[in-house]
């Protein structure tokens, strides 16, 4: 058991934290089961003879809120919390007749709540795939709202104008586009940085250990050896969508500009 595994890494950790004079706070850590079972697993950790971690659904590590099921839906509630507070900030500072100007109203979208947005993004963020008819998915989908309410607050924009119009006057392109693009970033970093060769080994190791207990069980094609992880698919969308481009930022560019010239015909078109 994984529990069991826990409590000897403790007691091993423990032992020697006494030679060195070192004292731990077992009161702070948290544990959590990831796992995809519809009932969660109920056993904790022991450290020391009158402590016991209990699981939790949810736990934030470095920022990020990871769920049991990795489905990333703890992460999303966390930013709407923030959004809550940071959207009604935003509309109280832009004024129609008090407040800062747009190019400092920009500078506090951007620094302020797209920074909120887009933070984790690698880890969550579901790429969208190239073409000017693609769309936002998974948890980017949902933060729309909340960046395209901003945008009007910024602007000063009614609530009917376009929301390409939005992104043309403030510069800002759609969230689904930029997240393509810091995830682009990430992952050229990581694989042209010196941390690439470790983090390759450890996935294999991963791989291959799971893949061996798929074949003991089996669950169809889900459970074939082969089939693309959520992060490799995530790395193929993401080096499809820069195509040729020579940089993120190009492929940014491009991919906006592609999208607003096929919204922009299909307006005209509904005339």
């Amino acid at each position: 058991m994984t529990t069991r595994q826990l409590e000897e890494a403790w007691a091993t950790c423990q032992a020697w934290a006494l030679t060195r004079g070192i004292v731990f706070a077992p009161e702070k850590c948290e544990l959590l089961h990831f796992d995809r079972s519809r009932k969660p697993w109920e056993r904790g950790v022991q450290l020391g003879p009158n402590l016991t971690i209990q699981p939790k659904e949810e736990a934030r590590f470095l920022g990020i809120w990871l769920d049991r099921k990795l489905t990333w839906k703890g992460h999303y509630k966390a930013i709407k919390r923030k959004m809550e507070s940071q959207t009604l900030a935003i509309s109280r500072l832009m004024g129609k007749t008090w407040g800062p100007n747009l190019v400092q109203a920009r500078l506090l979208y951007a620094q302020v709540v797209r920074a909120a947005l887009a933070y984790g993004a690698p880890a969550y963020h579901t790429p969208t795939k190239p073409g000017a008819a693609s769309t936002a998915q998974g948890i980017t989908k949902k933060l729309l709202t909340t960046e395209n309410s901003c945008l009007r607050a910024v602007l000063g924009a009614y609530k009917a104008t376009p929301i390409r119009t939005l992104h043309t006057e403030s510069a800002f392109p759609p969230l689904d586009l930029y997240l393509n693009k810091r995830s682009l970033v990430f992952e050229e970093k990581i694989r042209n940085g010196p941390l690439e060769g470790p983090l390759s080994r450890a996935i294999e190791r991963l791989k291959t250990r799971f893949g061996r207990r798929r074949r003991r069980r089996p669950r169809g094609a889900q459970g074939a050896q082969g089939t693309p992880t959520r992060t490799e698919k995530a790395q193929a969308t993401l080096k499809a969508w820069k195509g040729q481009a020579g940089t993120a930022d190009e492929a940014l560019y491009k991919a906006w500009d592609q999208r607003f010239r096929a919204q922009k015909k299909d307006s005209l078109a509904d005339r």
